[in-house]
């Protein structure tokens, strides 16, 4: 989880200035720093904005997909506020409209851990998330004279116990009950809050006067790529190796800038790498989303076919924990279900093909008259028994199902990799019928 802190960057007293602070000319006639801080802004924005479009492109939503999207507005809405309010003099409105959309970070915050956790927070933690955006919300109502100062050091200090508070909440729970998947994708979140810490941290009160840039948008950039993240990846290892890859990277090809510049000033190079590393991150944003970085995952997928018996069934339920997506799947027999289930998934698979998801049956029940609902009704109910977000029906002669739970945001090619695996099994099923 990120959060965007509020006020102006440091130095600015409202209206853009020529000069640097370090004396530079200021990029497009605005302060360096300011400029920075712009720039960045932006960038996380567009990446936000990215996500949401994806997400509202995708016919079947998750709740989890949902559950993000309030998280996401907020903060696009932040970001992209924060261009013309830190333009306008100090008391503008549009400072003011800034200020309120933040208060609603870390209600929409508690709101995604709810998702991912797939259980209600404690009655305190939501107390305490509502407290901090009340706090927040009264602040920023203040009059201009007493609201700047105070809110400088009380939006940066609500966000960072807000994520302490919910990143401490993820790693309890992330075992608990939850799929392989879902532990995964916790575990990239709780790295990105816990990243965001000092990032949002520098924001507050005095800090602004000793560092070069606000760094907030950075923490924003690094949870949407972490949500974007392939199902089945290392959530701890990609969120620490893509943040350390793009600090890198951005370092280096900051320093060969202005060494061909032959204009190297610390300050510059601060303001350098902040750019660039926000424009790395939001490229892999759209690389993600976009399914470049999947490749990996179809890699792993194809090689798990390859060798997956085909005509064993029992040796290809022994092989499924090393799916890709697969790994905590359970698989139930003809006599696991009753005679409703089976009527339920034979008319329900009929329709929808064998590969079944709870976003896909609740949209396509509502297609379907009100009499002839109850089948879709009883196979999202058999998925919410088991905690499961996919079916796959192996077979009907007998009866055979696989259920996975696969979080995902922005991960709409994720029912084809299931249709992969299911038709492997099917494949097993079926010669084992023959056998038999």
């Amino acid at each position: 989880m990120s959060a965007a802190g509020m006020g102006g960057p440091a130095g600015m007293a409202g209206t853009p200035v020529v000069a640097g602070t370090d004396g530079m000319p200021g990029l497009v006639g605005l302060d360096a720093t300011l400029a920075t801080d712009i720039a960045t802004s932006l960038a996380a924005g567009v990446a936000c904005v990215a996500v949401i479009l994806w997400i509202a492109r995708t016919p079947s939503r998750t709740f989890l997909e949902r559950r993000t999207v309030p998280l996401l507005v907020t903060l696009a809405a932040d970001y992209l506020l924060r261009v013309p309010a830190w333009l306008a003099p100090e008391g503008h409105l549009l400072r003011v409209g800034e200020d309120l959309v933040a208060a609603f970070h870390p209600i929409a915050m508690a709101l995604l851990v709810e998702a991912l956790l797939r259980r209600h927070l404690p009655l305190r933690v939501k107390w305490s998330v509502v407290a901090g955006a009340a706090l927040t919300l009264a602040v920023a109502l203040l009059p201009a004279s007493a609201r700047e100062p105070v809110y400088a050091w009380a939006q940066p200090v609500v966000m960072v116990c807000t994520l302490g508070l919910l990143a401490t909440q993820l790693w309890r729970n992330r075992r608990a009950g939850l799929a392989r998947e879902e532990t995964r994708l916790i575990a990239g979140v709780v790295v990105a809050a816990l990243l965001a810490v000092p990032l949002v941290a520098g924001d507050a009160g005095p800090w602004r006067a000793f560092l070069p840039n606000r760094f907030d948008a950075i923490a924003g950039l690094l949870f949407v790529r972490v949500l974007v993240t392939p199902p089945a990846m290392d959530g701890v290892r990609d969120a620490l190796s893509g943040s350390l890859r793009a600090l890198l990277r951005a370092v280096v090809i900051a320093a060969v800038v202005l060494v061909l510049l032959g204009a190297a000033t610390p300050t510059l190079a601060a303001h350098v790498a902040t750019v660039l590393m926000a424009l790395l991150l939001l490229f892999e944003v759209f690389d993600r989303v976009r399914g470049r970085e999947r490749l990996a995952l179809e890699a792993r997928l194809l090689r798990w076919l390859a060798a997956a018996p085909r005509d064993d069934f029992d040796g290809w339920r022994r092989a499924l924990r090393h799916a890709p997506l697969g790994g905590d799947a359970l698989v139930l027999d003809h006599g696991d279900l009753d005679d409703d289930d089976r009527d339920a998934l034979a008319h329900v698979s009929e329709q929808l093909g064998p590969v079944l998801s709870d976003a896909r049956l609740r949209e396509a029940a509502l297609a379907q008259p009100p009499e002839r609902r109850a089948a879709f009704a009883h196979v999202r109910d058999l998925l919410a028994l088991h905690d499961a977000t996919h079916a796959g029906v192996l077979g009907l002669a007998p009866v055979r199902l696989l259920l996975a739970n696969v979080p995902q945001v922005a991960g709409r090619d994720t029912d084809v990799r299931l249709a992969a695996i299911v038709r492997s099994g099917r494949e097993a099923a079926g010669a084992h019928v023959r056998a038999a």
